[in-house]
């Protein structure tokens, strides 16, 4: 079965453009390009090719949860971004996937935990 381009980036809570992204950058090759205009072929992939990907890229035991962004963690904690990357950098709180790109993305499920133990904005 062949994944477009929309359905390959809700699988890995990214922008369309990401995908595209990869596709140039050699991270993810489409197995099928619709043709049409140069700027815009449509593209599927293969399910093997993006589960492979999903995987190799995943590095989480319980897969079965939300993802969500950096300017996310912060707005549901109420800090800034790069205070979440001191709570990462402390081990308070730790990514659940890191996209080839480099974008971090954090389980909804575990942030809610670590705000409900008690986290504290203020803390130092």
């Amino acid at each position: 079965m062949n994944l477009s381009v929309s359905q390959v980036a809700e699988m890995f809570a990214v922008n369309i453009t990401t995908i595209y992204s990869w596709d140039k950058k050699g991270i993810l090759k489409p197995t099928w390009v619709f043709p049409g205009t140069k700027s815009r072929r449509n593209r599927f992939y293969s399910e093997e090719s993006v589960k492979a990907l999903f995987e190799s890229c995943y590095q989480c035991e319980n897969r079965d949860f939300t993802m969500i962004s950096v300017n996310e963690v912060a707005d549901m904690l109420g800090i800034s971004k790069q205070r979440v990357y001191v709570l990462e950098s402390r081990g308070d709180i730790q990514a659940a996937w890191v996209s080839p790109g480099g974008r971090r993305y954090y389980s909804k499920e575990k942030i809610q935990e670590f705000y409900n133990q008690g986290y504290q904005t203020d803390k130092k």
